[in-house]
């Protein structure tokens, strides 16, 4: 599952949804070994061993599920009383004992109407139950054993309803009806299913574990004009009656309950194959003609996994299904993966943000968690940390290193950003007080930064070799993380217990200081962890690289493994070399290193490691900007030509704009640079000029270019030297859609001060639904505050109302309240609170907010909005 997690603290608000240019090091981990002294005679006593406090409780773990039964196959016949939102179902499951005798059977129930339960089928004899409202304690009419199968038949009315959610998923609803009674002309009518974690049970009767694996058919009864989406294949499609039509999906393969899904809906679907594989793409009518952008190279990765794994995508289909207002990023329903409505986009918008990552993590699920699953949540890593790595594999495949780095540098730093103020646990936690609490940075970010420090370790053909031993061993079952750790060692002859016991059982990160010395030959590297023993590790074992980089010729590389606090290893290396510890970043860590601005400017010129490049970039940047080093053109220049857009945009941050020709070199890069974002970020650096002649730059950029962050950005230069002509320009854009359009007419529309724009902020506020929403609601607020308390009264309340309605999505409600609570921070100040009207302002304000954080249901929303 991808999920959609907002960044913690004020402080991150700004930059949620975007990379965060903050720099963050990488540091190694060492176990300083134990001491052990050999003794001749040991004398025991009892007297030696003090008396357990009477108040001593066993620490939590979080076990897998007992299995006294085993599931094998669900049978469901299900229809919809869309008005009170019910499910109407028949599901007849059946069971063997798992080992032992077995003459009783629990199944996983939760809020339903049960009508009957009985043997077999709705004709076999009654069977005796207690249910409690989740758990439906069947008396079957006899003892069976594991040699022998029974069926039991449950006639129900299922009433999903909202008992909490989670920062990840914020629902545990299970099954949810969108626009039921058809009274929102703005949205479809849709059901679906969300049965990670524990959900499903809340409308189909089940053993909601992950252990748990069955085959299942699913017949589904709805009006001819919806169309349906479950596991496996369609087997029919009948005739109901009533303009009503049952279809049949079947899937002979085995998976966990909480994989299991429908949909329903008016979508349009696309159809595609791989390999004389069925695929299918579900979207809204209007995305037809995007949906094979809109999940581009699917075909194209489900070879390349298929290839890297050495296991063939191993089920008889691959469909994806956009849904409305989805309670997560995406969810790898086995064949039938189901994401959230932020990836319908056009052409134009996805040539600037396309779905690559979310489409290769659900596929990637196929392998690592539908294929082969988590026996519990504590081990939601074996799942959630290899479909992150996923993300990273792909990017390497078809982006480059470059693109891959950058992302896994975004992973580092949103592990490391969780994981600081008491928030590290290990990576297999079997002390979480909800299973939901596993969400999170660690099994997703840190999970996939660990497989990468062990890919490194051992080599691509060691690293690829194990997965393929661990896929095929434990195929269609329910894995802990000791079977990967044998699969590796199985493959690589090593004994990996320490690195597993590190990194997957211990807790935290190392954070460490590097520092550098030269003398006679020899360069010396000190390394010290300063980690804090009482919150992580004491030591990590680190095995890195140290890297020598001459001015001419090819480097060095030295193996060194640090395993003590502090140690310092020396390497052979000439005066002006280049010496990095850990060349290729390849640690999980905070690095702390000082570092001189001609130590940057070596990196910059001699390492081809990104993060290497990018944090020197980053630090002349930064020192040109605060006036502490004035940068040559040669290593301006330098770093403009980088490959990667990321230190390139560097350089034109570095750019000297009162050289004329540095400029017409940026006019040049905001004209043909491959990547929109260094395009628009050189409009950017031309616009803070402010020089009128630029204006017909402006207008040839908008003519030309139809990129709409470049469109974007461009505007808003034309504006700063010629509002009439940007004004009109705008207007020309209003139609359209686009939320980055939107967001960049809506800035134009705010610094004009004109109160006929706030029309345009009234049509376009239900539009607005992504990372956008913030800059959106600010400029709304902010056009509104200049043609006053009135018009900003209106505003307030148009974008509280909305951040209040939890059926708005979550991005719309954090961008909305988060312009709120700025506003209220102006209104109340000295310096405004006494301006006439600004008190009732101030009122509507802290009522709206009230509202807001009254409604939220979403956890870290509601830490977040608890701080306004």
């Amino acid at each position: 599952m991808q999920k959609i997690l907002l960044p913690l603290g004020a402080a991150a608000l700004l930059a949620a949804g975007c990379k965060t240019t903050k720099t963050v090091t990488d540091a190694p981990v060492t176990m300083e070994p134990t001491e052990f002294t050999q003794l001749d005679t040991m004398v025991i006593s009892a007297d030696a061993v003090p008396a357990a406090p009477e108040d001593y409780e066993l620490p939590v773990y979080r076990a897998e599920q007992d299995r006294p039964n085993d599931l094998k196959h669900t049978e469901l016949h299900v229809g919809f009383d869309w008005a009170k939102e019910q499910v109407i179902g028949q599901a007849i499951l059946t069971f063997s004992p798992t080992f032992y005798p077995q003459n009783s059977v629990q199944l996983d129930a939760k809020n339903f109407e049960v009508k009957e339960v009985r043997l077999n089928g709705k004709t076999g004899p009654a069977l005796q139950y207690d249910y409690d409202g989740r758990v439906i304690d069947v008396k079957l009419d006899r003892t069976y054993t594991r040699d022998q199968e029974y069926r039991v038949y449950v006639d129900y009315t299922a009433i999903p309803q909202v008992e909490g959610g989670s920062a990840a998923i914020t629902s545990d609803k299970g099954l949810f009806f969108i626009d039921p009674r058809d009274e929102d002309p703005d949205k479809p009518s849709q059901i679906w299913t969300q049965g990670e974690t524990e959900h499903n049970s809340n409308w189909m009767p089940t053993i909601d574990q992950p252990n748990e694996r069955a085959t299942q058919e699913f017949h589904i009864t709805v009006q001819d004009k919806y169309k349906t989406l479950s596991n496996g294949l369609l087997v029919s499609s009948q005739p109901a009656g009533n303009g009503m039509r049952t279809d049949r999906w079947r899937m002979d393969t085995p998976h966990a309950p909480y994989l299991h899904m429908i949909a329903v809906g008016d979508f349009a679907k696309v159809d595609d194959t791989w390999e004389g594989m069925p695929l299918a793409y579900y979207v809204e009518p209007e995305y037809e003609p995007y949906a094979k952008e809109i999940f581009a190279h699917t075909p194209e990765m489900l070879t390349f996994f298929s290839e890297l794994t050495g296991v063939r995508y191993p089920w008889p289909k691959y469909s994806q299904v956009v849904v409305r207002d989805y309670v997560s990023g995406a969810m790898e329903n086995t064949t039938a993966v189901i994401f959230g409505e932020f990836v319908q986009k056009t052409d134009r918008e996805l040539a600037d943000d396309n779905n690559d990552l979310i489409v290769a993590h659900e596929m990637f699920h196929h392998w690592f968690g539908d294929y082969v699953t988590c026996e519990s949540w504590s081990n939601l890593t074996l799942n959630e940390g290899f479909a992150n790595y996923s993300e990273y594999l792909w990017f390497e495949h078809h982006d480059g290193l470059d693109y891959a780095e950058d992302h896994r540098l975004t992973e580092l730093e949103g592990y490391l950003q969780s994981a600081t103020g008491g928030g590290a646990h290990p990576l297999i936690w079997y002390q979480w007080d909800s299973n939901e609490d596993m969400f999170d940075a660690h099994s997703y970010n840190k999970g996939g930064l660990v497989l990468h420090m062990l890919r490194g370790m051992l080599g691509d053909e060691a690293f690829f070799a194990s997965l393929k031993e661990y896929l095929t061993d434990n195929a269609l079952s329910a894995v802990e993380v000791d079977e990967l750790r044998i699969a590796f060692e199985d493959v690589t002859g090593q004994d990996l217990q320490w690195f597993f016991d590190q990194w997957f059982l211990g807790n935290g990160h190392p954070e460490y200081t590097v520092s550098y010395g030269y003398s006679d030959g020899e360069a010396t590297v000190t390394v010290e962890q300063t980690q804090d023993p009482e919150d992580f590790r004491p030591i990590f074992i680190l095995p890195t690289k140290i890297g020598v980089y001459p001015a001419t010729g090819e480097p060095t590389f030295h193996e060194v493994r640090m395993d003590k606090r502090k140690q310092t290893f020396s390497v052979p290396a000439a005066e002006g070399d280049l010496v990095v510890f850990d060349p290729e970043s390849r640690i999980l860590g905070a690095r702390t290193e000082q570092r001189g601005l001609a130590t940057q400017k070596k990196i910059v010129e001699r390492v081809p490691d990104y993060r290497q490049r990018l944090f020197a970039a980053r630090t002349i940047s930064n020192a040109a900007a605060e006036g502490r080093y004035v940068p040559d053109a040669a290593i301006g220049d330098r770093i403009m030509a980088d490959p990667f857009y990321r230190v390139r945009n560097n350089g034109i941050n570095l750019a000297d704009t009162e050289d004329e020709a540095v400029v017409e070199r940026l006019k040049k890069i905001a004209r043909e640079d491959s990547e929109a974002n260094v395009r628009s970020n050189a409009l950017r650096r031309l616009g803070e000029l402010e020089r009128p002649e630029l204006a017909q730059f402006y207008m040839d950029i908008l003519d030309v270019d139809d990129n709409y962050l470049v469109m974007t950005t461009g505007l808003q230069g034309l504006f700063k030297v010629n509002p009439t002509e940007a004004l009109a320009r705008a207007e020309k854009l209003e139609d359209s859609d686009s939320e980055a359009l939107i967001g960049g007419v809506a800035t134009v529309y705010a610094t004009s001060g004109d109160p006929s724009k706030l029309a345009f902020f009234e049509r376009k506020i239900d539009k607005i639904d992504n990372e956008m929403s913030g800059e959106f609601a600010g400029a709304y607020l902010g056009l509104a505050f200049q043609n006053g308390p009135e018009s900003t009264a209106k505003a307030i309340e148009a974008l509280g109302s909305r951040a209040a309605n939890q059926k708005t999505s979550l991005w719309r409600r954090f961008g909305f309240a988060r312009a709120l609570g700025e506003l209220k921070a102006v209104v109340t100040s000295e310096e405004i609170a006494e301006q006439p009207g600004m008190r009732d302002v101030a009122a509507a304000l802290t009522s709206q907010l009230d509202k807001i954080k009254a409604a939220e249901t979403n956890p870290q929303l509601q830490m977040i909005f608890s701080q306004m």
